[in-house]
């Protein structure tokens, strides 16, 4: 089973850079908090089932600021 949660980093040109796959929405988050310890910036997480998508932002203090591209609020961004 291919996992439902693709992770990408925003480039500077807005491009978005697919890093990797995540089985489940709160692992997906775990993931770019620890990405973004490495390298702060834009992520995306999208889910492949609905389309919706989770934007978090991290300056170089890593503070996350989240907004949801949709207006779906369940668990499966």
């Amino acid at each position: 089973m291919i996992p439902p949660y693709d992770i990408f980093k925003t480039e500077p040109n807005n491009s978005a850079r697919w890093i990797e796959a995540a089985s489940t929405l709160d692992g997906a988050k775990a993931r770019v908090q620890a990405l973004a310890e490495v390298s702060p910036g834009e992520y995306l997480i999208v889910s492949q089932r609905t389309g919706n998508r989770l934007v978090m932002k991290f300056n170089g203090a890593c503070e996350a600021a989240n907004r949801q591209s949709s207006s779906s609020h369940g668990e499966d961004t």
